[in-house]
């Protein structure tokens, strides 16, 4: 009796073997090159019945030939049973793909693959896809549930707001107005807490519309929030409410135990209610140890004195932190406000390389032969001992070089002479491409010297 049942379970073990070696070849012959290899493919794995061929054959119901379109119809057709649903489910994204293809309308096929997931003995696998690894799968998944009313919106909530998932939790957020009663408030203290600025910026306007009381705890709460915007809601509800914000946000620069989130938060804000009696506080912390503090607060600044930030941007460009001087060499040149003398200064003793940098970037917006002048000064034989600064002021004149065609404004005599002049002096530093380019760019302007 032994020997009978071993042979029958390996009798079963070859043909389960054969089978799948079917499977993988029909599999690899209908993504043949060869039509007629392909339609026999896709007859044979409809009649083969694996779910697991669905995502080949919904590939090739958009096949450029007609047969193989087809043929693929009809087979997707013979997997359409109940005990495959489980496994068709997990293909949903490739079935959302059919929408997108256009070599033919596949809308009936869509309805249909839509229609057979949701019946009643379907449906619970659409539901436990949410659970799933793929997060494309698990966001169609909710979708489906909550439009389809699979599940009630208690429970899309529920799954929404405890998936790790930010899309979901999004999707969640976005039904909470929808609640009522404890679910609502059970859920919103969910929410109202969650990582995901979206999701916290949902709950809490909910809180200032239906529960005031809570919504004034929260806005004071968040008046130090990590999103802007956040806090902006914040700020205008307690305002609302006759509390005196700037006041709150002095008390935090003033007291020495603030965290230096805090003093961020604070100074940001003020820049945003344009307090400008608070400069002088304000000011005090372009010196601050924290880099993010000294970049918060030069921001803060040049809002409040958009006029006269000169010296603020000036000295946010020497800052060891190279955050803050990228930061100071964009906000200097969006003031349209660039003082070359000063900016040669600063260049020219600057301690930290990104100093030099961003000082280079600020001024590609002049005067093209002045920037090329600007340049020339800066190289000469103290300079390039530096071998980084060299290498800095080479990019910047190869930059110079490749975009200066880009306007046509002529030089002046003056530009010329100073140009040439520069030029001269310091001939024999520039290595052998950038002087190869200024000897073309000195005689063209020799020749015009001369006419």
């Amino acid at each position: 009796m032994n020997i009978f049942n071993n042979f029958f379970l390996n009798l079963l073990s070859k043909n389960n073997i054969k089978n799948s070696d079917n499977f993988d070849t029909l599999i690899s012959k209908a993504n043949s090159y060869n039509g007629y290899e392909r339609e026999e493919a896709v007859n044979q794995l409809g009649e083969l019945g694996n779910p697991e061929a669905m995502s080949i054959l919904l590939l090739r119901v958009n096949d450029w030939v007609y047969q193989v379109r087809n043929a693929s119809l009809k087979a997707i057709d013979k997997l359409l049973v109940n005990k495959n649903a489980k496994t068709i489910v997990q293909y949903l994204p490739e079935i959302y793909k059919l929408q997108s293809y256009t070599r033919e309308n596949h809308t009936q096929l869509f309805t249909r693959l839509f229609s057979f997931l949701l019946k009643e003995e379907n449906s619970l696998y659409l539901i436990k896809a949410i659970d799933s690894q793929n997060i494309i799968l698990s966001r169609i998944s909710f979708k489906i549930c909550v439009k389809h009313k699979l599940l009630t919106i208690e429970q899309c909530v529920e799954e929404g707001l405890s998936s790790k998932d930010v899309i979901l939790r999004t999707y969640a957020a976005k039904l909470l107005s929808t609640l009522k009663g404890r679910y609502l408030e059970d859920y919103l203290a969910i929410a109202i807490h969650d990582k995901f600025m979206f999701v916290r910026r949902e709950a809490f306007q909910i809180y200032l519309n239906k529960y005031p009381e809570r919504g004034l705890f929260f806005a004071n709460k968040f008046l130090f929030d990590k999103s802007f915007s956040i806090r902006e809601i914040a700020i205008r509800y307690l305002q609302k409410n006759d509390v005196n914000v700037e006041t709150i946000f002095i008390n935090v620069l003033k007291d020495k135990k603030s965290s230096i989130f805090y003093l961020k938060c604070a100074i940001d804000e003020l820049g945003y209610l344009s307090s400008t009696t608070t400069i002088p506080l304000i000011k005090n912390f372009m010196i601050h140890s924290s880099r993010s503090i000294r970049k918060v607060t030069l921001e803060s600044l040049v809002t409040l004195q958009s006029n006269n930030s000169k010296e603020y941007l000036l000295q946010g460009m020497q800052d060891e932190s190279a955050k803050v001087a990228k930061r100071a060499s964009r906000l200097l040149i969006r003031s349209n406000n660039v003082d070359i003398e000063k900016i040669f200064k600063i260049s020219k003793v600057s301690r930290y390389n990104h100093t030099l940098s961003f000082s280079l970037f600020s001024i590609r917006t002049i005067n093209r032969w002045e920037r090329l002048l600007f340049l020339l000064k800066l190289f000469d034989s103290t300079i390039i001992k530096d071998k980084v600064q060299k290498n800095i002021l080479e990019n910047e004149l190869r930059h110079w070089d490749t975009y200066f065609n880009q306007t046509n404004t002529q030089p002046t005599q003056e530009q010329i002479e100073n140009i040439i002049s520069e030029y001269r002096k310091n001939e024999n530093l520039f290595e052998k491409y950038i002087s190869e380019v200024l000897k073309l760019t000195i005689r063209t302007l020799e020749r015009q010297y001369r006419q």
